[in-house]
């Protein structure tokens, strides 16, 4: 009922944006979301997603793991996974308490980041919902996935894109970064990208000179 009503007025919406010349389909866009929606209630599909999730860091597993998931116990509507103890990252302190090792907290940011790249740049296939509240650290000291009913994918072209991003931001060269952009179809082709070149100057830091706490 709550999607119906949302696309209801999203048509409404989209009406009146394109009196203003604005081509933007909020109706689609509700259409997206309420196909995600229902695809992340299916424990079905989180358990497939958790199963693809652990086959790819199967060589990770002094640092990552992934709950084991019990298929004879799991429904479209009942998910039965493994009891994982642990404890949130949000606490320094509490961190290495819990796991005896006063540097846990550095070594648990190290696998996230090193974890998140390679799911965004190698393999594609990507946790789209990594809040604290679906991490945990267990009392050996790895960094432990939950949730997985939010993923998604890049394709190799994406990837490529965004490393090449990665590398015109280092370089600090806005032009060649805007021109990727409209590549990428984040900018339509044809449009005078000057403007946008100027403000990401003004937008972002000297990453190469900029120490981590002005990075946002």
């Amino acid at each position: 009922l709550d999607l119906f009503i949302m696309r209801f007025y999203a048509g409404i919406l989209t009406k009146i944006i394109s009196t203003f010349g604005r081509k933007i389909d909020l109706v689609t866009v509700i259409d997206d979301f309420g196909e995600l929606i229902y695809r992340e209630i299916d424990y079905r599909a989180e358990a497939r997603n958790a199963r693809q999730f652990a086959k790819l860091y199967q060589g990770y597993e002094n640092t990552i793991r992934v709950p084991e998931i019990y298929d004879e116990l799991t429904t479209s509507t009942v998910l039965t996974m493994e009891w994982v103890d642990g404890t949130r990252l949000v606490d320094g302190a509490e961190l290495a308490v819990y796991t005896g090792d006063d540097k846990a907290g550095t070594r648990l940011v190290d696998a996230l980041v090193q974890c998140s790249l390679r799911q965004m740049l190698d393999s594609g296939f990507f946790h789209a919902d990594p809040h604290a509240g679906n991490l945990l650290a267990t009392d050996d000291g790895r960094l432990c996935y939950l949730d997985f009913g939010m993923m998604s994918y890049l394709e190799e072209r994406q990837r490529v894109s965004i490393i090449e991003a990665v590398v015109h931001l280092v370089n600090r060269d806005f032009e060649a970064l805007a021109d990727l952009y409209v590549r990428m179809g984040f900018i339509k082709a044809g449009t005078d990208v000057k403007p946008i070149v100027r403000g990401l100057q003004d937008a972002l830091p000297d990453v190469l000179d900029a120490p981590v706490s002005e990075l946002n």
